[in-house]
């Protein structure tokens, strides 16, 4: 016997016998982030196998599950509370039996209810999401610049000697504490919001759980200061781990604009041991420095799936520099609630979106959309940047 639940709060680490047998490339130190600091607060729909036999049984056993992991989002300068998909799995012996679909179709049906504008997840396989009317909705930009085209810069000094640094006038690397967490909220955020229409908030509080996820995965987040104090930032291994192929990743890379050109100098000066660093999650500007002068190659990767929950929703959310007005059709399959037809006025300073009669929509030579493809185009038009592991 089968039962679809949603657990209470206290009941979410019940899933992570499940979450360990399906995500075994997931070291224990990042379950025990995730389950401390993550799934406490997560909405965790399972089902359940209970022994039709026994009555008396209170809890089956979990065999499929999906999490909904809260973000606060900032879309097109408005922030509103939004849910990423994670940890959708199902023990083998249960799969092909629609568990996976009943997860999605009852999550997508609360958040509809809370008029949430989408949602957002990292696929395992794109095929697997889009009946779902998932699409991609970004791409995160990835380049290899081999350490010999990195050239020292003495403007750069990887030494913890901070006062003599500073003292001198020049740039140094150091890790991120406790103590520089509100520094790198405000830093951060503000490179995203100079740069994209559609990011996760970085407050404080998800500066700290960023900084535990880093330590949990073997991973700092550096800092780059100057006199003046934070020039820039990046996640990366930590100095100890020495990797096998001589490549090393570091996420996030950004800087101040005059500064860009220092960035890989400062890298590379941190990852003393690297033969080649791959950069993860940059932005334009940072693009054309790796094109310009180090012949770097850029390559966008499909990243984050997004889905359309409450149509109205999203479509009063987005901005645009010119005012637009258009009629639309939308068909939704799964959120039947969205289907119908739309009149919809876009601006710089605030747009509506109003249900109208099919009648007077096709009068006006509407389009007839899914909303997998609404979704679509909309996530196209915005810069999104998404990179979130958990």
């Amino acid at each position: 016997m089968l039962r679809l639940k949603k657990l209470e709060k206290d009941e979410n680490r019940r899933t992570r016998p499940l979450y360990e047998e399906i995500f075994t490339e997931d070291s224990k130190d990042f379950v025990d982030y995730y389950y401390h600091c993550k799934a406490s607060e997560n909405e965790i729909y399972v089902i359940e196998e209970y022994d039709s036999a026994r009555e008396d049984q209170d809890e089956g056993e979990i065999v499929s599950m999906l999490h909904l992991n809260p973000y606060r989002l900032s879309v097109c300068g408005s922030e509103m509370d939004y849910h990423y998909i994670v940890a959708v799995a199902t023990k083998e012996r249960c799969r092909h039996q629609g568990m996976m679909k009943k997860l999605i179709l009852t999550s997508l049906g609360e958040m509809y209810e809370r008029k949430e504008p989408f949602t957002f997840l990292m696929p395992a396989a794109e095929a697997i999401y889009t009946p779902f009317g998932f699409r991609y909705m970004n791409c995160r930009k990835t380049a290899v610049v081999k350490r010999d085209r990195i050239t020292e810069h003495s403007s750069v000094d990887g030494s913890q000697d901070l006062t003599a640094a500073e003292e001198s006038g020049r740039f140094w690397c150091t890790v991120a504490g406790p103590g520089d967490l509100e520094a790198l909220s405000s830093f951060s955020g503000q490179y995203l919001e100079n740069n994209y229409d559609i990011y996760a908030v970085r407050s404080t509080q998800y500066c700290e759980r960023l900084l535990k996820e880093q330590v949990s995965e073997n991973g700092r987040i550096v800092l780059m200061k100057d006199g003046s104090g934070l020039a820039g930032y990046f996640l990366a291994p930590d100095k100890a781990v020495h990797p096998e192929d001589g490549l090393v990743e570091i996420r996030e890379p950004a800087a101040r604009k005059e500064l860009l050109g220092l960035l890989l100098e400062a890298a590379a000066g941190w990852l003393d041991s690297c033969e080649k660093i791959r950069l993860l999650d940059f932005g334009d500007d940072l693009e054309c420095v790796l094109a310009e002068e180090y012949s770097a190659d850029i390559e966008d990767v499909p990243l984050m799936m997004g889905r359309i929950v409450h149509l109205e929703t999203l479509m009063e959310s987005l901005r645009t520099k010119k005012q637009v007005s258009f009629y639309v059709i939308v068909e939704d399959e799964l959120l039947v609630q969205n289907s119908g037809a739309y009149y919809c006025t876009l601006g710089s300073t605030g747009s509506s979106c109003r249900r109208v009669t099919h009648r007077e929509a096709r009068e006006k030579g509407a389009p007839v959309v899914s909303a997998a493809r609404l979704g679509e185009e909309i996530f196209k038009s915005k810069k999104i940047f998404l990179d979130e592991t958990v």
